[in-house]
């Protein structure tokens, strides 16, 4: 609606809030800052981020967290050390077959 105020929508998807995407360009901003500062995105605080939107939770550093980053990719075929060896074995299995 024409005139109408839209505010940011909290979604969750998997426990984990998400953000629709016009709203993703915030990420350009998080460079800009990291950038004013001489200083790497891994160096901003919560609050610097949580300055750029409101979103950001008091979680938002996890996000540099490479393990839970990997072990969240667990779809079939994916990089969780759980899918990584359902993969193993299904090979293991395949090989053993052909043998």
């Amino acid at each position: 609606v024409a005139g109408r105020a839209v505010q940011p929508a909290e979604r969750s998807c998997k426990g984990r809030r998400v953000a629709a995407v016009h709203e993703t360009q915030h990420g350009a901003h998080q460079v800009q800052l990291a950038e004013e500062r001489s200083c790497a995105l891994t160096e901003l605080s919560v609050a610097d981020l949580q300055s750029l939107h409101p979103l950001f939770g008091d979680d938002v550093l996890a996000v540099w967290d490479f393990d839970a980053s990997v072990e969240r990719r667990d779809s079939i075929g994916g990089v969780s050390k759980r899918r990584v060896l359902e993969q193993a074995d299904a090979l293991a299995a395949w090989a053993d077959a052909a043998a």
